[in-house]
């Protein structure tokens, strides 16, 4: 059953990737650093339903969010819990995402 969302967690490795990514577009652009990441967060925040998005093509028992047709946002439910387990740009491999 689709469950409605309590809380969503950011799990340590989703945060250390959203640090990344902020850091990859501040030596380029600032504005697009901080743009991305508010993107990435308000994305994120607007999960309502457990099962609102797709299942991950890569890795089947998670769920995952594109955003801005740049960035990957995986996430695991527990229960009526969201954990964001990783987020990485969409032209990244993701088999071999974190090897």
């Amino acid at each position: 059953m689709d469950e409605k969302v309590k809380n969503i967690h950011w799990s340590l490795e989703a945060d250390c990737d959203l640090d990344e990514i902020f850091d990859f577009y501040l030596e380029h652009s600032p504005d697009k650093a901080f743009k991305n990441i508010l993107s990435l967060i308000s994305e994120t925040e607007e999960i309502i339903f457990t099962k609102q998005w797709q299942v991950d093509e890569f890795d089947p028992s998670c769920r995952r969010v594109i955003v801005k047709r740049k960035f990957r946002v995986i996430y695991k439910i527990i229960y009526d819990i969201i954990l964001i387990t990783a987020v990485y740009p969409t032209k990244k491999n993701p088999e071999n995402f974190r090897k």
